[in-house]
């Protein structure tokens, strides 16, 4: 027994020891990382023997970022293609619309919560934002009773509307021609946060799988943020000199096709070249649509700086 006990004393002394060593070089400290979504965050984390205690899960920012970039592309080039109706046969035009009709409403579903804040923001920046976006829903439900009211192909002998088919083609177009600029308005509310998702998500990328991981230590993760920090910024350059170029194409498209005149109902016609390859006419609906974007952007940034109130 007394055997025994002092077996159990050693034991008992050895695991204090252990307890104790461990404390001496266990520390808690503040140190930069990068998440799953490639974004730079401070966070606490453990120090073990002067190294940061790896994570289980490695860190990956590829396929979420390139998903969300491909779900995006895919929306917008389907929008712009909405809008050169002869692109395609009128049955791919409405077959089209009724899938953008789809994900609008699992859009709205999925932020159903977002329009709980609605007209309860009354900066002025908010105002702004709810009034594109009722104008956006407004002119999205006309285009779709127009679009389907004078359907050739898939509800053509299904439903019955009020008045000629002529007249509902007019309202389609009407309407489809404030759609296409308060889609680019609506997006313009939110490009900054865009901007900051996909410099922060490409920059890692870019830079190299070691950008990809956590730090070894707190000198690497300092270093480590400021390389992300000026990649990030030439993404965003990047963005901005594309986005400009397409601005500019907008903006020479919005007068060369009389643009304007289908917004005062003067033109009942969607613009088509004929003698251009039909995704050159898609680009430049969808132009037109980021010369929105572009404005909408520069409005809601001057809105929100009104709408900060002073200390």
């Amino acid at each position: 027994m007394p055997t025994s006990s002092a077996s159990g004393h050693s034991k008992q002394s050895s695991n204090n020891n252990v307890a104790a060593t461990s404390a001496a070089v266990e520390e808690t400290i503040t140190a930069v990382s990068t998440d799953d979504q490639g974004k730079t965050t401070v966070e606490q984390v453990k120090v073990v023997e002067g190294k940061l205690e790896p994570k289980s899960k490695r860190s990956s920012v590829l396929k979420p970022l390139l998903t969300g970039m491909l779900v995006y592309a895919l929306l917008l080039m389907c929008f712009a293609h909405l809008f050169v109706v002869h692109a395609t046969p009128v049955v791919w035009h409405e077959i089209t619309g009724l899938a953008v009709l789809v994900v609008v409403m699992v859009h709205v579903v999925l932020l159903r919560s977002f329009f709980s804040f609605v007209g309860s923001q009354k900066a002025p920046v908010f105002i702004y934002r709810d009034i594109v976006l009722l104008l956006l829903a407004l002119f999205f439900i006309v285009s779709m009773i127009s679009g389907i009211a004078f359907s050739k192909v898939i509800f053509r002998n299904w439903l019955t509307f009020p008045g000629d088919r002529a007249m509902w083609r007019n309202v389609h177009a009407f309407a489809t021609s404030y759609l296409l600029l308060l889609i680019g308005m609506h997006l313009g509310c939110y490009l900054n946060k865009f901007y900051i998702w996909l410099s922060e998500g490409l920059a890692p990328l870019i830079l190299g799988k070691a950008y990809q991981q956590l730090p070894q230590d707190m000198a690497e993760a300092v270093k480590r943020a400021e390389t992300l920090s000026k990649a990030a910024k030439n993404v965003r350059l990047a963005l901005s000199v594309g986005l400009g170029l397409m601005a500019i194409n907008g903006l020479y498209q919005f007068f060369a096709t009389s643009f304007f005149y289908k917004l005062i109902n003067e033109r009942k016609f969607a613009f088509y070249d004929f003698d251009r390859l039909a995704i050159l006419n898609v680009i430049d609906q969808l132009s037109i649509m980021v010369l929105a974007m572009v404005i909408s952007a520069f409005i809601y940034r001057f809105l929100l700086q009104r709408s900060v109130k002073p200390e």
